[in-house]
């Protein structure tokens, strides 16, 4: 896996987790001021919130990884027929096809994108209850149950996804080791 292609997905989890922090801002912050402070950034105060975004996508990636951890346990034990063979499945892929070895690690990124994704959506969701809860007669309060929505949506939407990835990982990894490798270049008769 490339680099960037790394910091892409935690940008993405740490944008998606600001976001459910804006949503609790609005216990104190009405959302029309805090669209205002977000449209005045500055450049400089836009490249802060990117690191910001970087750095908490970091911390909770590896949080909800934790979170999901019992049930991508499940997940990959459903999906494998061998499940004690991992470690020797990766190596032979990973030391033997190029190739293969990029579409697996393209899986794992979507992988961890969709669990990033179904985490920071239900907690989005979580704290647009809430917030609605304790600000329904506030006038943008329609607004907040409308987001809340979303997210719900979106989170069981999540669910699907990253079981669906997470299971054709383990089955595409399995597959990819037993399989005999294909050269680009077939040695010469």
């Amino acid at each position: 896996m490339t680099t960037t292609a790394l910091i892409a997905e935690l940008v993405i989890g740490g944008i998606q987790t600001l976001g459910w922090f804006a949503l609790l801002a609005m216990l104190w912050i009405p959302p029309a001021r805090l669209i205002t402070v977000i449209r005045t950034l500055n450049a400089t105060e836009g490249v802060l919130l990117f690191v910001l975004a970087y750095g908490t996508g970091v911390v909770f990636d590896r949080l909800w990884d934790a979170l999901l951890y019992p049930y991508h346990r499940h997940i990959k034990a459903r999906a494998l027929k061998k499940p004690g063979m991992i470690p020797k499945f990766r190596f032979l892929l990973f030391s033997g096809d190029p190739v293969r070895a990029n579409f697996m690690e393209y899986l794992r990124s979507r992988m961890r994108v969709a669990r990033s994704t179904l985490c920071n959506s239900a907690m989005a969701a979580l704290i647009a209850a809430i917030v609605w809860q304790l600000r329904r007669t506030e006038p943008w309060s329609l607004w907040l149950a409308l987001v809340g929505s979303f997210f719900a949506i979106l989170a069981l939407v999540s669910v699907y996804a990253f079981q669906n990835i997470t299971r054709h990982y383990y089955e595409a990894l399995e597959g990819f080791a037993t399989a005999p490798t294909t050269h680009a270049n077939p040695p010469a008769r």
